[in-house]
């Protein structure tokens, strides 16, 4: 006690045996006592030290405020807030002092109490202390104070959404990513990427301000360059944070995939900040994104991780990955779907409703319900999802047609998908059977949006049709479907089955179909309601279905719907393909060995005009349609634009010749010379589709079903 008095009443002198002091545990509150805060003040107030003095006796503020509450609370009504803002604002203080006055506020503003803490965190805002520490981050100042000040702004804005706010308005934002892209010191870097972090998490607003001021590329930036594992983990979160404004996913990807990876590989410690990264992209990114994943192999990095019980290696985010990039791929090499994968979302989902941790992380239901989602749409899977995961997602939806609209609506699209999804292969029990239906019948009420809605009625119908198989056999169709050889087919419409994601190219289909006459059944906006049964009736008085065949068709429930019905109902289908693809699965049992047209060269020219090489798989397709279905009675075809302009030239041509044959000029005679040829070739040309017509059934005949052939 003599010796902490002794100190005290010593300084400045004795200013070295106190900051010592201050280092030791237990000494704190003596010191308080003893009046040391106020002798500190004071001696800054009277300009009584110098530098090396300035820096220690800061450093003995912040130590005696270190692991208490209560002392952090009686420096703060002592005023020590206060005297560090006033350094911080003052430049006649070197840039090192002003940033240990940053060190001490920043001190102030931790604990482990959040009333408390809130109350100090927002006095120091009261006194301007947001500002001031916004004026520090300059790029004119020194980097010890940018990084210093930046660390303090971070633990002030955290847990309080206005605070975060004020921090915006501030303009802290531009200064805070162009720290980040500057390349200095690791520490300020890190400061930097934090505050970033902590600012962009649940504000949309915000979100869009960081990336304004260019955070998204700066980030990424870091993520290709940077070989620091702490600034790593705090950009991969600010990341995570922004990049699902404006959809981001994509640029993610395609700029810094590859550095991702390389700091999973090369920076262990940053692996628990990582992989929620790489769940949220893999989750919401197109098929072009997750197939550059694939090509980079990051499911083969996060495959041993999923049987992890480490939080550090977060093996419900790597499944959820895996699940999202090669869940669906039936056969995949690098994935055996065993129970354990199933069992981990399992234990996740349940975990998630009762909002407790797995592996020491708490993780939204959407984790969980996305991944076996992605997993449902493979046939392989839907026995283990009805198995172990089916029980636990009715329950889900059990609870969640019975909460307020507030639930998560992507919860809950996600579990009627999964349903449905299962409803295709898995084999129900009558227990399961029956607590599906009232689900679906629930959610079709009452659904959240129409998608949802959509889907319960797809489910429901799905079960009443494998219901009918076992009870009654199919009605009949309403027209016979011709013979494969026979030039005409019988009068009908024809049914365009397509995924969204096509539907410019199969708008052109139907083009081609109604320029020769037909009666085209096509669903412009997707199913819901009574549309549903619209479809069913669509596919019954079907003479024929034209069949998109893409692996987007395959993913669709709602395409599975209407391929499985036609085919069951035996109607004839005739397969496009606007995208390279290989049928797999349940589309390569609907497909069989049927001929299929290749149109991606006009499906890639995107423009909605016919490509040239597509000219002759266009005539072989309508000439295949004719087999089943004639156009309409009466109908006469439709020219399209190109060959309205070439009839139309042609009548008028051939109008002038026979009214006024004398006065044709030169280039008249030469021009109806030109369409008399044209007609010509195309009767020829008609001649030699039935001779290929001919050709084609013998290779299809002598295949004896061993796959598909292509046309093109």
């Amino acid at each position: 006690t003599m010796a902490i008095q002794a100190a005290v009443d010593g300084l400045p002198g004795t200013l070295s045996d106190l900051f010592e002091l201050t280092v030791r545990d237990g000494m704190e509150d003596d010191l308080i006592q003893a009046g040391a805060v106020d002798k500190l003040k004071q001696l800054f107030e009277n300009n009584a030290l110098d530098e090396a003095a300035q820096l220690r006796a800061l450093k003995a503020l912040r130590n005696l405020a270190v692991a208490s509450e209560s002392r952090r609370d009686r420096l703060m009504n002592d005023g020590v807030a206060e005297l560090c803002l006033r350094i911080l604002e003052s430049t006649s203080y070197q840039g090192d002092v002003r940033a240990k006055a940053a060190d001490a506020l920043k001190e102030l503003c931790t604990g482990d109490h959040k009333a408390a803490v809130d109350r100090r965190k927002d006095k120091v805002v009261d006194l301007g202390g947001m500002a001031k520490l916004v004026l520090c981050l300059k790029e004119n100042e020194p980097e010890v104070l940018q990084g210093s000040a930046a660390g303090c702004l971070w633990k002030i804005a955290f847990g309080k959404e206005s605070r975060k706010d004020l921090l915006v308005s501030s303009g802290a934002l531009p200064h805070l990513v162009r720290m980040v892209s500057s390349g200095g010191s690791e520490e300020m870097v890190k400061q930097a990427a934090g505050t970033l972090h902590t600012t962009s998490a649940t504000s949309q607003n915000r979100k869009r301000a960081v990336l304004e001021a260019g955070g998204l590329e700066a980030l990424m930036a870091i993520m290709n360059n940077n070989t620091s594992t702490d600034v790593v983990k705090q950009a991969a979160g600010a990341l995570l944070n922004i990049c699902s404004r404006d959809n981001n996913f994509n640029t993610v990807i395609n700029t810094c995939a590859s550095g991702l990876i390389r700091c999973w590989e090369d920076l262990a410690g940053t692996r628990a900040a990582l992989a929620p990264l790489f769940e949220v992209l893999a989750r919401n990114t197109n098929d072009a994104g997750r197939e550059k994943l694939r090509d980079l192999e990051l499911h083969k990095r996060l495959i041993p991780m999923m049987k992890s019980t480490s939080a550090e290696e977060r093996p419900v985010a790597c499944a959820a990955t895996v699940a999202h990039l090669i869940g669906h791929i039936e056969n995949h090499p690098d994935l055996k779907a065993d129970e354990p994968m199933f069992q981990l979302f399992e234990d996740c989902l349940k975990r998630a409703f009762r909002g407790e941790a797995i592996f020491g992380i708490t993780y939204p239901p959407m984790v969980p319900l996305q991944g076996l989602m992605r997993l449902a749409i493979n046939d392989d899977n839907k026995g283990l999802i009805a198995r172990i995961n089916l029980p636990t997602v009715i329950d889900v939806m059990d609870a969640d047609v019975s909460t307020p609209r507030s639930s998560n609506d992507s919860c809950h699209e996600a579990a009627v998908k999964i349903i449905t999804s299962v409803i295709f292969a898995a084999n129900l029990t009558a227990e399961q059977r029956a607590r599906v239906r009232r689900v679906l019948q629930a959610t079709k009420e009452d659904g959240r949006n129409d998608e949802v809605k959509r889907q319960a009625g797809l489910g429901l119908f799905n079960l009443d049709n494998q219901e009918s198989r076992r009870t009654k056999s199919v009605k009949k169709p309403p027209a016979a479907v011709a013979a494969a050889g026979e030039a005409e087919g019988d009068a009908g419409h024809v049914m365009l089955s397509y995924p969204w994601a096509h539907q410019k190219t199969m708008l052109l289909v139907k083009d081609w179909l109604e320029e020769e006459g037909y009666k085209v059944w096509m669903d412009i906006n997707e199913m819901s309601g009574s549309i549903l049964e619209a479809m069913a009736d669509a596919v019954e008085q079907s003479a024929c279905i034209i069949v998109c065949m893409s692996s987007e068709y395959k993913e669709s429930n709602a395409c599975r719907t209407e391929g499985e019905y036609a085919y069951r109902l035996k109607k004839p289908i005739v397969p496009v393909r606007p995208t390279p693809y290989s049928p797999q699965g349940w589309l390569g049992a609907l497909i069989g060995n049927s001929l299929y047209y290749d149109i991606t060269a006009t499906a890639n020219q995107g423009n909605g005009a016919l490509a040239k090489q597509d000219i002759g798989t266009k005539d072989a397709f309508l000439h295949q349609v004719k087999k089943y279905v004639r156009p309409a009675a009466g109908a006469k075809p439709k020219a399209s634009s190109n060959q309205a302009s070439v009839s139309g030239t042609a009548a008028t041509a051939t109008a002038t010749t026979t009214s006024t044959a004398s006065k044709l000029t030169p280039g008249e005679e030469q021009l109806a010379k030109q369409l008399a040829d044209v007609q010509n070739s195309l009767k020829t040309l008609e001649s030699r589709l039935e001779r290929q017509d001919q050709l084609l059934e013998a290779i299809r005949d002598r295949s004896g079903g061993g796959g598909c052939c292509v046309v093109s």
